[in-house]
């Protein structure tokens, strides 16, 4: 299975371009779980994982979320894949 990480990456940084700086030296992360369909879109983000104290806000997080259900694909390279509905892919990004 081939994600695109750079397009995820993008979306993420573009959203919150104006705090990447602080987000590095809190040493913050972000955890997205993805649920993909066979066509290799998104199906569902079952749940993204932050720091207790983050920077993030929920309205931040509700746009990166619109345009990663809408911009990030999956590419299948095996058969192995075909046998299931829903393929889950967990995704960590520091900053």
């Amino acid at each position: 299975m081939i994600i695109d990480t750079l397009t995820d990456r993008t979306i993420i940084y573009k959203v919150l371009k104006d705090k990447i700086e602080k987000l590095k030296m809190n040493g913050e992360q972000l955890t997205i779980r993805y649920v993909f369909g066979q066509d290799g879109n998104v199906l569902d983000i079952s749940s993204y994982s932050l720091p207790k104290n983050t920077l993030i806000t929920p309205k931040e997080l509700a746009q990166i979320d619109k345009c990663l259900r809408k911009k990030v694909k999956a590419t299948f390279k095996e058969r192995e894949y075909i046998e299931f509905p829903a393929i889950r892919y967990g995704r960590q990004i520091r900053f």
